[in-house]
């Protein structure tokens, strides 16, 4: 039905317009909103350069409020902030790889996990050093470790738990714990051959081992010329002979870290 003005009286009028007003100034319920979650940082840090030949250290504690790292280059302090190693990471200029600095941190209550260390590390460097990364799966060659042709040659760890084991030592041209799980030795050894190593022994164990093998030219601690020494052999070979473990070459995918954007220092 349609009403013409004159269907109303200006009685009616006015109540229509009064309620109109008074519904207009109910307050209309708040759509939740979501909360904001601020990223974990450090409450005070200092970057200085490094020039000096003192050597790499880094280290933080879960239940310490305090990170600290001597000499590191910029690409070193990403790739431990992001978990990546060198052929995980690209798109950065040459000058990440050849400028070191220090690092000591404060944060404002103890640091819960190693997680939010980490996490403090990326917000510190992406606020000092204006970066920007984003990740990608890429495909790229990998390695299998497996179990070589003549057995397993590691000492099973006296250990079975852990609990008083971990990595002694890696170097080029050494690997050495107590109590270790298979899957730390993939780990330790895709920082070493250059490819994501993945465990595909089936060993559940955990193992004592003392690999010794002779870095390759190019490599830190590379011997100019071949040695007749017991630990004379190559990382490949020293696998083999000495853990009865093998690196077989195949491929997949690998989350890879795209830096976008980076600047040099800017003043703390």
């Amino acid at each position: 039905m349609r009403y013409s003005s004159s269907s109303f009286s200006p009685r009616t009028c006015q109540q229509l317009i009064a309620a109109a007003v008074v519904t207009a100034m109910i307050p209309m319920p708040l759509l939740p909103q979501p909360a904001v979650t601020a990223r974990p940082a450090f409450e005070v840090a200092s970057i200085k350069p490094n020039t000096t030949n003192e050597p790499r250290y880094f280290k933080f504690n879960v239940g310490d409020d305090r990170l600290r790292g001597t000499n590191m280059s910029l690409k070193d302090w990403i790739k431990n902030a992001w978990a990546v190693t060198d052929f995980e990471m690209t798109g950065a200029p040459e000058w990440i790889s050849s400028e070191n600095f220090d690092i000591d941190a404060k944060a404002e209550r103890p640091i819960r996990s190693v997680d939010e260390g980490y996490q403090m590390l990326k917000s510190l460097l992406q606020d000092r050093f204006s970066l920007k990364v984003h990740r990608e799966t890429r495909e790229m060659p990998m390695y299998a470790l497996v179990v070589a042709k003549n057995g397993v040659k590691m000492k099973l760890s006296a250990d079975q738990t852990g609990t008083n084991g971990g990595v002694r030592e890696v170097r080029y041209g050494r690997i050495a714990g107590e109590a270790l799980p298979v899957s730390t030795i993939a780990g330790i050894l895709t920082g070493l051959a250059g490819r994501r190593v993945l465990n595909k022994t089936g060993l559940m164990n955990r193992y004592d081992v003392d690999l010794r093998y002779t870095p390759e030219l190019g490599q830190p601690g590379a011997a100019p010329e071949p040695t007749d020494s017991p630990n004379g052999q190559a990382l490949f070979g020293a696998l083999q002979a000495q853990l009865g473990l093998k690196l077989e070459s195949t491929r997949g995918s690998v989350e890879v870290l795209i830096v976008d954007h980076i600047e040099r220092l800017s003043a703390n």
